[in-house]
């Protein structure tokens, strides 16, 4: 086993605490051509057929400055961030045990300390006590989610498909369970929703483009199953960014699922259908994939939690990069974290983090080369135009900027794997996004729109969590005025965690709940545009009646 990894007491393949000492030094401008409408669509062409401009723009990027770097002569690489739990072995029937101890009702639970929203055990509470069944919400959120043309329902772009006779079938099963007293859980008819990056059989994956993906053993995705044998509803497959590699959701194919709060601005991406469907009142619960943020910035700009799982009472914070955020968004965060330990004993530390804006490259370059590997180049025609820059560009990255990218991986994880040693329950502390929201360009929707410099703008701060494998978890903390549009715009405080520690990200979300509710004046609102389902299930099943 190499020396740069260690068999630690509770983990596999965590990195060895190292501390690398460094300076703050902010990253240069960024200037990146930005284009939309018309224009975007020719320039795409361009630069998918034109290698000279793909590695100008490769350049141009910033994905050559890793070269010549004495601080990572030396470095082993690292290719993976995964880091997996060894103490305490659980059984191997662990997840069945626990599906039925929620069945049991043998748990205690955390309830909400905010009732603006729904939550799965307000849909449970409805079904156990026979005011409403799953039957009677699946009917009154189908006209709203249908894709039927001329017929399609008010929300129907957040999603890209929907089983209309599958849900139906679903909710009846669930419904009968309960009229029985047997119901599975407390997801039993909670309808959710997954992202059209997982595998679900009956449904096409096409990663929100024009592509099928479709797996040939019709196979379900595990994480879908498991809510599936819970007995939830599955209202269908969300919209997202094509391919899933930029952050606006900005879908020519599918359509643009608008910011539920305004809809002048994106609702964030790329698990933007998801994080609508939640801010919307659609669902309580959807899944989402986060490879750069990917959960995390369309709960921040939708005004929802995201948890990004792994691949405390201590709040560390990196100053010079906290500081780097709009100060209406520097200002909500602050505000938070005053309340946080002023008023429920949390302590805050000074932390450093060496290579921060040259780590951003490096997660930028590698996730890009990833994604670009996995379409040919004689199907990148099929793409929408800013994807074929996108990927044209990604499909320049050389063995030496890539091998250089996992070497700065390396000196990060050390370095965090150095600061939870000596912090135990450390929770690093940054604002989601460094900006409130993203406006819609004027051109955007009929080409989608290439602004790789805003791109950037919103990873600044998601992107470490998804390089080192360490859970983070968004929460919303406020609100601002917006530059468009009508409606204030969402703020999101993200903690990230060392590996595994989702449980206490969690518990840190209920604490920002506790601020929203305490400590933020006005508390969580709803967008204009929310919809109640149990309140309109309820209506329906009066007017049957």
């Amino acid at each position: 086993m190499s020396q740069t990894y260690q068999t630690h007491l509770e983990f596999l393949n965590r990195p060895a605490a190292k501390a690398t000492a460094s300076t703050w030094n902010p990253p240069p401008p960024p200037a990146n051509p930005v284009v939309s409408g018309l224009p975007l669509k020719y320039l795409s062409s361009v630069v998918s057929n034109a290698g000279l401009v793909a590695q100008t723009l490769y350049q141009n990027g910033g994905f050559t400055s890793l070269r010549d770097r004495p601080e990572l002569d030396g470095v082993e690489p690292r290719y993976d961030p995964l880091v997996i739990r060894t103490g305490s072995a659980s059984s191997p029937n662990e997840d069945d045990q626990y599906v039925a101890t929620l069945a049991s009702e043998d748990w205690n639970v955390k309830t909400s300390t905010a009732t603006v929203f729904r939550s799965t055990l307000d849909y449970h509470d409805a079904y156990k006590s026979g005011s409403l069944t799953p039957t009677d919400v699946a009917k009154a959120l189908l006209p709203q989610v249908r894709k039927e043309g001329t017929s399609s329902g008010r929300h129907s772009t957040a999603f890209i498909q929907v089983r209309e006779a599958r849900i139906l079938a679903a909710a009846a099963a669930s419904t009968q369970r309960y009229q029985n007293g047997k119901y599975l859980s407390p997801l039993d008819g909670v309808p959710v929703a997954v992202k059209d990056e997982v595998d679900v059989a009956g449904y096409t994956k096409c990663f929100g483009s024009a592509m099928d993906f479709t797996r040939e053993d019709g196979a379900t995705s595990y994480c879908v199953q498991r809510w599936l044998d819970a007995g939830a509803i599955l209202v269908g497959k969300t919209n997202m960014h094509e391919m899933g590699v930029d952050t606006t959701n900005c879908n020519v194919v599918h359509g643009t699922p608008l910011n539920p709060y305004n809809e002048k601005y994106y609702c964030g991406g790329s698990s933007g259908g998801s994080a609508y469907a939640v801010g919307a009142g659609l669902v309580p619960l959807a899944e989402g994939n986060d490879g750069g943020g990917s959960i995390r910035i369309p709960a921040a700009y939708c005004g929802v939690y995201g948890l990004k799982p792994s691949h405390g009472r201590v709040l560390g914070i990196y100053k010079p990069w906290f500081d780097r955020a709009d100060p209406g968004v520097e200002a909500s965060c602050q505000n938070a974290i005053e309340f946080l330990t002023s008023k429920l004993g949390y302590e805050t530390v000074d932390i450093t983090i060496p290579l921060v804006p040259e780590g951003q490259i490096a997660h930028a370059l590698t996730i890009l080369s990833e994604l670009a590997s996995g379409v040919t180049a004689s199907s990148i025609w099929k793409l929408q135009p800013a994807t074929k820059i996108l990927f044209s560009v990604g499909r320049r990255t050389t063995a030496i900027d890539f091998l250089q990218a996992q070497r700065v991986r390396q000196i990060i994880m050390q370095h965090l794997s150095y600061l939870f040693t000596t912090h135990p329950s450390l929770i690093i502390i940054t604002p989601t996004t460094p900006n409130a929201g993203w406006p819609i360009g004027v051109n955007d929707l009929a080409y989608g729109a290439s602004n790789a410099n805003m791109s950037v703008r919103s990873m600044e701060y998601v992107w470490m969590a998804n390089f080192s494998g360490c859970p983070a978890l968004t929460a919303p903390v406020g609100f601002v005025e917006a530059k468009q549009g009508k409606g204030k715009v969402p703020i999101g405080l993200m903690g990230m965690g060392e590996w595994r520690s989702e449980d206490e990200l969690i518990a840190f979300g209920y604490d920002c709940e506790s601020f929203v509710k305490e400590g933020l004046e006005g508390g969580r609102v709803r967008p204009e545009n929310w919809m109640d389902v149990l309140e309109a299930a309820m209506g329906g099943k009066a007017g049957a009646a």
